[in-house]
C-alpha cells in the first residue's frame, strides 16, 4: 500500500481491518476484500428486498385496498413517522416527475426498514391476525417451524443490520453473526417466498466463493 493510498483512505478508516501484529498492507488487503464482499451481497439482498416488498404489498392490498400506501388504513396502525415518510415521498415524486405520486411510485421508493417493521408485534392486530394467514401467503415455501412472525422479524433485522453496514461502508468481515451466516439466512428467506426466485438468484450469486477465497488471498 502506497503512502498516497494510506493518506487517501486514512489510518482511521483502515484501523478496523487490522488485527494485532499485522501490517498496514494486510489491513488494506482486508479492506479491499470487505468491499468485494459487500458487492457480492447485492444480488441476494436485491432479491430479498424486492420479494419482501411485493409480498407484503400484495398481502396488505388483499386485506385493505390496492391504494393502502397512499391512504394508510387506520386499522393497520402505521406509525406517524412512517406516514410522514410516505407523505414526504409523495411530495418529492410530485416535484420530480410532475404528476401526483402513484401507489407503485411510493412502493418503489420506500426503504428496507419500512418493510421489516411490519413484522413487529405492533402489527399483529392490523395485519397478521387478519385475512387468511398473510405469513403463509408471503412465505409459501418456508418450513412451518420457521414461519412465525417473531422468527422472521429477528432474521430480517439481522439482514437489515448487514445491509446498513454495507450502505455506510463499514466493516462486514467480522460481524456476529458472520456475513456468511447472514447471507445464508437471506437465501433461505428468498427460497421461503419463491423457489423459482431462489433458483434464478443462485445463477448470479457468488458471495460464498468470494467469502471463502478472500480469506486465502490476503
Amino acid at each position: 500500500m502506497t503512502s498516497e493510498i494510506q493518506k487517501y483512505l486514512s489510518i482511521h478508516r483502515l484501523t478496523p481491518y487490522r488485527l494485532p501484529g499485522e501490517t498496514s498492507d494486510t489491513a488494506f488487503s482486508r479492506y479491499q476484500w470487505n468491499i468485494t464482499l459487500a458487492e457480492a451481497l447485492i444480488p441476494s439482498i436485491n432479491y430479498l428486498e424486492i420479494g419482501l416488498r411485493n409480498g407484503l404489498d400484495n398481502a396488505i392490498s388483499l386485506i385493505y385496498s390496492q391504494d393502502w400506501i397512499l391512504s394508510p388504513p387506520y386499522q393497520l396502525r402505521m406509525s406517524e413517522d412512517d406516514k410522514e415518510q410516505i407523505q414526504n415521498l409523495q411530495r418529492s415524486i410530485q416535484r420530480v416527475k410532475g404528476y401526483p405520486a402513484k401507489h407503485d411510485d411510493v412502493l418503489a421508493a420506500l426503504g428496507f426498514g419500512f418493510w421489516v417493521a411490519f413484522f413487529h408485534k405492533r402489527y399483529i392486530p392490523g395485519l397478521w391476525s387478519r385475512g387468511k394467514n398473510p405469513l403463509v401467503a408471503i412465505f409459501s415455501y418456508m418450513p412451518v417451524e420457521l414461519r412465525t412472525r417473531e422468527q422472521i422479524f429477528t432474521r430480517l433485522s439481522t439482514i437489515k443490520t448487514l445491509r446498513n453496514r454495507i450502505a455506510h461502508h463499514e466493516p462486514i468481515w467480522k460481524m456476529t453473526p458472520t456475513a456468511d451466516e447472514t447471507h445464508q439466512t437471506c437465501l433461505e428467506i428468498v427460497r421461503g417466498m419463491s423457489v423459482s426466485a431462489a433458483e434464478e438468484l443462485a445463477k448470479i450469486d457468488r458471495f460464498s466463493s468470494v467469502y471463502a477465497n478472500g480469506l486465502k488471498e490476503k
